[in-house]
Protein backbone atom coordinates (compact mmCIF):
# COMPACT_ATOMS: atom_id res chain seq x y z
CA UNK A 1 0.00 0.00 0.00
CA UNK A 2 1.19 3.30 -1.04
CA UNK A 3 1.60 5.42 2.33
CA UNK A 4 0.85 9.53 0.17
CA UNK A 5 1.13 11.18 3.22
CA UNK A 6 4.81 9.96 3.57
CA UNK A 7 5.25 11.13 -0.08
CA UNK A 8 3.49 14.43 0.48
CA UNK A 9 5.95 14.64 3.61
CA UNK A 10 9.11 14.24 1.79
CA UNK A 11 7.91 16.29 -0.90
CA UNK A 12 7.28 19.24 1.30
CA UNK A 13 10.82 19.00 2.72
CA UNK A 14 12.24 18.49 -0.71
CA UNK A 15 10.05 21.86 -1.44
CA UNK A 16 11.80 23.50 1.32
CA UNK A 17 15.22 23.23 -0.54
CA UNK A 18 13.61 23.73 -4.37
CA UNK A 19 14.06 26.63 -6.49
CA UNK A 20 10.49 28.02 -7.56
CA UNK A 21 9.36 28.99 -11.32
CA UNK A 22 10.58 25.67 -12.83
CA UNK A 23 8.72 22.96 -14.54
CA UNK A 24 6.48 20.50 -12.28
CA UNK A 25 5.93 17.15 -14.07
CA UNK A 26 2.80 15.96 -11.62
CA UNK A 27 1.13 12.31 -12.48
CA UNK A 28 0.17 8.80 -11.46
CA UNK A 29 1.83 5.85 -11.81
CA UNK A 30 4.02 6.69 -15.47
CA UNK A 31 4.93 9.61 -14.32
CA UNK A 32 6.56 8.07 -10.49
CA UNK A 33 8.21 5.81 -12.69
CA UNK A 34 9.93 7.98 -15.06
CA UNK A 35 13.91 8.56 -15.41
CA UNK A 36 13.27 12.77 -15.34
CA UNK A 37 16.49 13.67 -13.72
CA UNK A 38 18.59 11.69 -15.80
CA UNK A 39 17.30 12.24 -19.01
CA UNK A 40 17.57 15.99 -17.86
CA UNK A 41 21.07 15.52 -17.34
CA UNK A 42 21.93 13.47 -20.23
CA UNK A 43 20.08 15.93 -22.87
CA UNK A 44 21.79 18.66 -20.80
CA UNK A 45 19.11 20.31 -19.29
CA UNK A 46 19.52 23.20 -16.68
CA UNK A 47 16.36 24.23 -15.74
CA UNK A 48 14.75 23.49 -12.76
CA UNK A 49 12.09 20.55 -13.05
CA UNK A 50 10.92 18.62 -10.44
CA UNK A 51 8.82 15.78 -10.38
CA UNK A 52 5.70 15.40 -8.00
CA UNK A 53 4.34 12.41 -8.97
CA UNK A 54 2.17 9.53 -6.84
CA UNK A 55 1.81 6.17 -7.82
CA UNK A 56 -1.93 5.23 -8.59
CA UNK A 57 -2.94 8.79 -7.91
CA UNK A 58 -6.32 9.96 -9.38
CA UNK A 59 -7.67 13.68 -10.68
CA UNK A 60 -9.72 13.65 -7.39
CA UNK A 61 -7.50 13.35 -5.17
CA UNK A 62 -4.69 15.33 -6.90
CA UNK A 63 -6.29 18.36 -6.06
CA UNK A 64 -5.49 18.60 -2.27
CA UNK A 65 -1.96 17.85 -3.48
CA UNK A 66 -1.35 20.28 -5.75
CA UNK A 67 -2.69 22.86 -2.92
CA UNK A 68 0.05 21.08 -0.35
CA UNK A 69 2.57 20.58 -2.40
CA UNK A 70 2.93 22.11 -6.22
CA UNK A 71 1.51 25.63 -5.54
CA UNK A 72 4.68 26.72 -3.01
CA UNK A 73 6.92 25.70 -6.02
CA UNK A 74 5.40 28.53 -8.02
CA UNK A 75 5.80 26.92 -11.06
CA UNK A 76 6.02 28.56 -14.48
CA UNK A 77 4.54 25.03 -15.90
CA UNK A 78 2.84 22.14 -14.72
CA UNK A 79 2.62 18.97 -16.79
CA UNK A 80 0.28 16.88 -15.92
CA UNK A 81 -0.28 13.35 -16.60
CA UNK A 82 -3.25 12.06 -15.19
CA UNK A 83 -5.96 9.56 -15.81
CA UNK A 84 -4.39 6.35 -15.49
CA UNK A 85 -5.37 5.33 -12.64
CA UNK A 86 -8.86 6.12 -13.72
CA UNK A 87 -8.62 4.22 -17.08
CA UNK A 88 -7.27 1.19 -15.35
CA UNK A 89 -9.37 1.13 -12.30
CA UNK A 90 -12.45 0.98 -15.07
CA UNK A 91 -14.49 2.99 -12.55
CA UNK A 92 -15.57 6.06 -14.48
CA UNK A 93 -16.60 6.64 -18.23
CA UNK A 94 -14.17 8.38 -20.30
CA UNK A 95 -16.85 11.83 -20.07
CA UNK A 96 -16.74 11.05 -16.04
CA UNK A 97 -12.69 11.36 -15.94
CA UNK A 98 -12.51 14.54 -18.48
CA UNK A 99 -14.99 16.73 -15.84
CA UNK A 100 -12.69 15.37 -13.13
CA UNK A 101 -9.97 16.94 -15.57
CA UNK A 102 -11.75 19.76 -16.01
CA UNK A 103 -12.91 20.35 -12.19
CA UNK A 104 -9.19 20.45 -11.87
CA UNK A 105 -7.56 22.54 -14.45
CA UNK A 106 -10.41 25.31 -13.39
CA UNK A 107 -8.94 24.87 -9.89
CA UNK A 108 -4.70 25.33 -10.83
CA UNK A 109 -6.26 28.62 -12.85
CA UNK A 110 -7.84 30.00 -10.15
CA UNK A 111 -4.35 29.19 -7.47
CA UNK A 112 -1.88 29.96 -9.87
CA UNK A 113 -3.36 32.19 -13.16
CA UNK A 114 0.15 32.44 -14.62
CA UNK A 115 1.21 28.84 -14.22
CA UNK A 116 1.29 27.44 -18.03
CA UNK A 117 -0.48 23.41 -17.89
CA UNK A 118 0.59 20.93 -20.83
CA UNK A 119 -1.39 18.16 -20.69
CA UNK A 120 0.10 14.68 -21.01
CA UNK A 121 -1.55 11.86 -23.44
CA UNK A 122 -1.44 8.52 -21.04
CA UNK A 123 0.25 5.07 -21.65
CA UNK A 124 -2.59 2.61 -20.01
CA UNK A 125 -3.59 -0.33 -21.72
CA UNK A 126 -7.03 -0.23 -21.73
CA UNK A 127 -9.86 -0.28 -24.55
CA UNK A 128 -10.49 3.74 -23.29
CA UNK A 129 -7.14 4.96 -23.69
CA UNK A 130 -7.49 5.95 -27.20
CA UNK A 131 -10.84 7.72 -26.63
CA UNK A 132 -9.67 9.33 -23.33
CA UNK A 133 -6.16 10.99 -25.05
CA UNK A 134 -8.63 11.94 -27.95
CA UNK A 135 -10.58 14.24 -25.11
CA UNK A 136 -7.66 15.06 -23.57
CA UNK A 137 -6.02 17.09 -26.48
CA UNK A 138 -9.58 18.75 -26.87
CA UNK A 139 -9.89 19.45 -23.14
CA UNK A 140 -6.64 21.14 -23.56
CA UNK A 141 -7.57 23.24 -26.42
CA UNK A 142 -11.26 23.98 -24.75
CA UNK A 143 -8.67 25.40 -21.25
CA UNK A 144 -5.91 27.00 -23.12
CA UNK A 145 -3.38 24.19 -22.23
CA UNK A 146 -1.06 22.60 -24.41
CA UNK A 147 -0.61 18.94 -24.86
CA UNK A 148 1.83 16.62 -25.16
CA UNK A 149 1.70 13.39 -27.48
CA UNK A 150 3.32 10.34 -25.37
CA UNK A 151 4.06 7.43 -26.52
CA UNK A 152 0.69 4.64 -25.71
CA UNK A 153 1.05 0.84 -25.70
CA UNK A 154 4.61 1.31 -25.31
CA UNK A 155 6.13 -0.82 -23.14
CA UNK A 156 9.36 -1.61 -23.68
CA UNK A 157 13.04 0.52 -22.38
CA UNK A 158 12.85 3.24 -25.29
CA UNK A 159 9.24 4.47 -23.83
CA UNK A 160 11.10 7.18 -20.91
CA UNK A 161 13.24 8.26 -24.02
CA UNK A 162 9.79 8.84 -26.26
CA UNK A 163 7.76 10.38 -23.28
CA UNK A 164 11.05 12.41 -22.44
CA UNK A 165 11.30 13.85 -26.10
CA UNK A 166 7.60 14.17 -25.82
CA UNK A 167 7.73 16.80 -23.32
CA UNK A 168 11.23 18.26 -23.89
CA UNK A 169 10.00 21.37 -25.35
CA UNK A 170 8.52 22.26 -22.14
CA UNK A 171 11.43 22.00 -20.28
CA UNK A 172 13.45 25.16 -21.90
CA UNK A 173 12.81 28.19 -19.86
CA UNK A 174 11.39 31.21 -22.35
CA UNK A 175 14.61 32.75 -22.93
CA UNK A 176 15.83 29.72 -24.99
CA UNK A 177 19.05 31.12 -27.19
CA UNK A 178 18.96 30.18 -30.84
CA UNK A 179 21.94 27.48 -29.79
CA UNK A 180 19.30 26.19 -27.47
CA UNK A 181 16.79 25.80 -29.92
CA UNK A 182 19.31 24.52 -32.29
CA UNK A 183 20.22 22.20 -29.90
CA UNK A 184 16.65 21.22 -28.97
CA UNK A 185 15.84 19.71 -33.10
CA UNK A 186 19.08 18.16 -32.54
CA UNK A 187 18.42 16.10 -30.32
Amino acid sequence: MINRSQILSEYKVLNRIAKGNGVVLFGSTTAVNFHLNELMQDYGFTRNVYNRSIAELTIEDSESYIKSCINELSPEVILLNLGETELVNDKYTVEEIIEQYRWLLYQIHISSPKTRIALISVNAQTAKTSEFNKQLRLLAKEYGCQYADAPSNMYDSDFDICFFHAIKSFLYDRSMTLADALHYCAI
